[in-house]
């Protein structure tokens, strides 16, 4: 029987939950199956953000089965998690997180600068 990644495994049991066949899902996701199978085996790294979400859409996740698929993809992506990434993209948030005493403890001291 041939291995699946972590994140292979989840999908496929998310798939097979909905009663969805493999190919009719990577039909439905809109790519091929070598890619799609290459992904399952952790040959490839998960599909980017946008494929991610199809994912989502086409298997009407539940809450914490969003996390989890988007938390897999994002460890073996070496990324951060898109629903992260998408909320840190307010600029304002950014800075406060900046400004945070734990932000600067934990860079540990990385930055040594005069505060304007």
């Amino acid at each position: 029987m041939k291995s699946k990644s972590e994140y292979g495994e989840f999908l496929t049991q998310l798939i097979k939950e909905k009663n969805m066949s493999q190919s009719s899902f990577y039909s439905q996701l809109g790519i091929k199956k070598p890619y799609f199978y290459d992904i399952i085996a952790g040959r490839v790294n998960p599909p980017p953000y946008d494929i991610q979400l199809k994912i989502i859409q086409i298997l009407n996740l539940k809450e914490n089965d969003i996390y989890t698929l988007l938390d897999l993809a994002a460890n073996k992506r070496n990324e951060i998690p898109y629903d992260i990434a998408m909320y840190l993209k307010n600029s304002h948030l950014i800075k406060k997180i900046r400004q945070s005493d734990e932000y600067k403890k934990k860079l540990g001291g990385i930055f040594k600068c005069q505060k304007n």
